[in-house]
């Protein structure tokens, strides 16, 4: 495996399509049971949405 482990890919014009994949997962803890929960997704490029809420 080579590349970043965190891929965040920012929409600034419409903040809701911005899109994310992190390697190690959310928690970045080896051993939390989450931790390669997104490793598949981040092999394949497959992204999630990334949830920016504004403060307006």
């Amino acid at each position: 495996m080579d590349g970043p482990s965190v891929r965040i890919v920012i929409d600034v014009r419409s903040w809701d399509n911005s899109i994310f994949v992190n390697n190690p997962g959310q928690s970045g803890v080896p051993s939390s049971t989450h931790y390669q929960v997104l490793t598949p997704n981040w092999q394949r490029g497959e992204y999630k949405r990334y949830c920016i809420q504004s403060s307006g």
